[in-house]
């Protein structure tokens, strides 16, 4: 089904990326309470550390980065609350998860004009 969302309530992508694993089921079922659907994740690295380990040429960068961490997982996400990034960082404070914290990750949104779903979703 196509939906066109003018002059409906906008729907957001929801992009959040964790360089913590032990943190991605936490994260997930927060989502989960908050009402973000149709919720996938993504295995990434960062392009510092593919050139590092990949690209010859930048075999140097290995000695910049800070952090031997090759783990990031990103999370999308589908959902018409404003103010899903309040309430996500709210929801994962309650349970001791900080994303302002260096080294946590990042969330954001991005909005959807119009999506192409099955009626059931």
């Amino acid at each position: 089904m196509f939906k066109d969302h003018e002059g409906a309530k906008k729907m957001k992508l929801l992009i959040v990326v964790i360089h913590n694993p032990d943190l991605v089921a936490d994260i997930v079922s927060t989502l989960v309470d908050l009402d973000v659907r149709g919720i996938v994740s993504l295995e990434s690295e960062s392009i510092m550390q593919f050139l590092a380990q990949e690209v010859p040429i930048f075999a140097g960068l290995r000695e910049l980065m800070t952090s031997p961490r090759s783990f990031n997982k990103i999370l999308l996400g589908i959902c018409d609350n404003d103010e899903i990034l309040k309430d996500l960082y709210a929801g994962l404070k309650e349970i001791n998860i900080d994303l302002k914290k260096a080294g946590m990750g990042y969330a954001f949104t991005i909005p959807i004009d119009s999506i192409i779903e099955s009626s059931e979703e």
